[in-house]
């Protein structure tokens, strides 16, 4: 009767990547690792939200299990005792995951469970570059099938807001680097929020400053400096820019 004891884990954000997990299993009372893992496509999107100290006090992922879409996930198999470790450890209370959430069964009648906030968190937080890229370097692990433009996009759509695809539409449609001074035209010169959209655009690694402008010693957020998209994300920046057409 040992599958009485045990259940599969869905993972949806940093843990997919089974190192990031593995971090959770080793202190967990039981250090056991996973008895098998598998990919698990979830039926309801991811954003992100809240303020994690442990990503530069930036937003991490949350299921939203009222709406219908898509997820890369992973699943473990895992013994109760660490799904409840693991679940106090990412943060049980009000203002995290509050609430375990059932998937349904496996074939062999083990339950799928995992864990996410209910309501939908209101705002809506842009992630650091450091915890989107183990998510990346885990839907890589798990889904080798995918391409990393596959990947770029899925995590694109899920953290952009209206205004930072409309400031990579406008960048793209320039020939060269463009000043911020110029951007702010193309914004009403809302200079405030032109500012707020480069900053996470940049840590995502999305678009970059000029090193001509950073050699001349330009501060990153000045009307000269000079700004235009990373060449290895065009074709993610420009699938995304379709899509959002």
């Amino acid at each position: 009767m040992e599958k009485n004891y045990l259940v599969w884990y869905a993972s949806y954000g940093s843990n997919v990547n089974k190192k990031r997990f593995m971090k959770y299993i080793i202190n967990c009372r039981d250090k056991t690792p996973p008895k098998d893992e598998r990919p698990l496509i979830l039926e309801h999107p991811i954003y992100f939200s809240n303020h994690s100290s442990t990503w530069n006090n930036q937003g991490v992922a949350f299921l939203d299990v009222q709406k219908e879409g898509k997820a890369y996930g992973k699943m473990y198999l895992i013994t109760k005792q660490q799904f409840m470790d693991i679940h106090e450890r990412e943060g049980s209370s009000k203002n995290w995951y509050n609430e375990v959430v059932e998937l349904g069964n496996e074939k062999n009648g083990i339950p799928i469970f995992t864990f996410t906030h209910t309501p939908r968190q209101k705002e809506d937080v842009i992630p650091s570059m450091d915890y989107v890229d183990v998510i990346k370097k885990g839907i890589q692990e798990t889904y080798p099938e995918l391409s990393e433009e596959d990947i770029d996009l899925y995590l694109m759509e899920r953290t952009l807001t209206a205004d930072m695809v409309k400031l990579l539409r406008y960048l793209r449609g320039q020939e060269h680097g463009v000043k911020i001074s110029k951007i702010c035209e193309a914004f009403h010169n809302n200079r405030s929020l032109v500012i707020h959209l480069i900053q996470p655009l940049k840590e995502l690694g999305l678009i970059k400053q000029d090193g001509r402008t950073v050699r001349a010693g330009i501060d990153w957020d000045s009307d000269d400096a000079v700004y235009y998209t990373v060449p290895d994300k065009r074709v993610s920046i420009d699938t995304l820019i379709n899509h959002r057409s």
